[in-house]
């Protein structure tokens, strides 16, 4: 069986959710925490030079490899 590298932090149920990858022991998905990335106040304060269109493209493209990676296990664990 392949070890997920959140295996701790992020489950997949087909029973929860319709199985989209949540958080462990909630029936929050983690799509939501890439939805609601923004309290980065701190970040942009410490490096300046950092734009927001460049951080919303890195969390976009970072939520959508934890996604992706999770909708592929499922699809083999249903199979």
């Amino acid at each position: 069986m392949e070890i997920s590298p959140l295996e701790d932090v992020v489950s997949i149920d087909q029973d929860r959710m319709g199985g989209e990858p949540c958080f462990k022991g909630t029936r929050v998905p983690v799509k939501t925490l890439f939805d609601h990335i923004g309290k980065l106040d701190e970040f942009f304060d410490g490096f300046p030079s950092v734009t927001h269109e460049q951080v919303d493209k890195v969390l976009s493209f970072a939520g959508q490899l934890v996604l992706s990676y999770y909708h592929e296990r499922a699809k083999k664990i249903a199979t």
